[in-house]
C-alpha cells in the first residue's frame, strides 16, 4: 500500500493544471507590465566632426538619443542645440575651447550627459601679399615681338597670375618672356595671393603696332 505525505499531497495540489495557468498569466502580467513602464532618455553617441579647430571654423556635431522627446547640446553655458530630432546633425562657428555636453530629455527628465573636447585655437596672422616689382620692356614693341616681364613678390605670395592671358606664375621665378601678338593698347595686370586669399594687384601698359 503507496502512503502520501501531507506534504506531497499539497505539492501535487500547488502544481495542479489550474494554479500552473495562473501562474503562467502572473507571469505574463508582470512581464507585460515591465515592457509598458517608460523607460529613461538616453544620450547613445555624440561626435564631433573636428576636435581641434581655429577660431571661426566650422564644427559638425552629430547625436543621437533614444526614449527622448528633445536633445540639448551646450559648450559651457552657450546652447548650441536644442532640437526634437533624435538622430540629427547641426554645424556651429567654434568660438573658445570646452566640453561638449549633450543630454536626452523627456517629461522633465534627463539622461547621463555624453561630453566631447573642443579645442580652439587662434588662426595664426598671414602676411599680406606684396608686389615689390613689376616692368615690362619694351613699352611699345610690334606684333610678333617679345615682351620681357620681370616681377619680384615677398614670401607670403602663394598664387600669382598675369593677365591677358591668365597666366599661373612661379612666384619663386622673377623673369618670363612672352609674344605681342595682338596690336594695341594692352593693360598687363599681376595679381598676387597669399594663403589668406588677399589679393594685391599692379598694371602696365604697353603698345603694340
Amino acid at each position: 500500500m503507496v502512503c502520501t505525505s501531507q506534504a506531497q499531497l499539497e505539492q501535487k495540489a500547488f502544481l495542479s493544471p489550474g494554479n500552473f495557468a495562473l501562474l503562467l498569466a502572473i507571469v505574463a502580467i508582470f512581464f507585460g507590465w515591465l515592457a509598458l513602464i517608460p523607460k529613461p532618455p538616453e544620450m547613445e553617441f555624440l561626435r564631433l566632426s573636428r576636435a581641434d579647430v581655429f577660431a571661426g571654423d566650422s564644427v559638425m556635431v552629430r547625436w543621437n538619443a533614444n526614449n527622448a522627446s528633445r536633445v540639448r547640446i551646450k559648450i559651457g553655458s552657450e546652447t548650441i542645440v536644442d532640437s526634437n530630432d533624435l538622430n540629427g546633425n547641426q554645424e556651429f562657428t567654434a568660438s573658445a575651447s570646452g566640453t561638449v555636453e549633450a543630454i536626452a530629455i523627456r517629461d522633465g527628465k534627463q539622461s547621463e550627459a555624453l561630453t566631447a573636447e573642443l579645442k580652439v585655437r587662434e588662426r595664426p596672422v598671414v602676411p599680406d601679399p606684396k608686389i615689390e616689382s613689376f616692368s615690362i620692356t619694351p613699352r611699345s614693341l610690334a606684333k610678333g615681338e617679345k615682351l620681357t616681364i620681370r616681377y619680384k613678390v615677398n614670401d607670403a605670395v602663394r598664387k600669382l597670375t598675369l593677365s591677358p592671358p591668365g597666366q599661373l606664375l612661379d612666384p619663386k621665378i622673377d623673369t618670363i618672356f612672352i609674344s605681342a601678338d595682338v596690336p594695341g593698347s594692352i593693360i598687363y595686370t599681376l595679381v598676387a595671393e597669399n594663403e589668406a586669399g588677399v589679393t594685391v594687384k599692379e598694371s602696365v601698359t604697353i603698345i603694340v603696332v
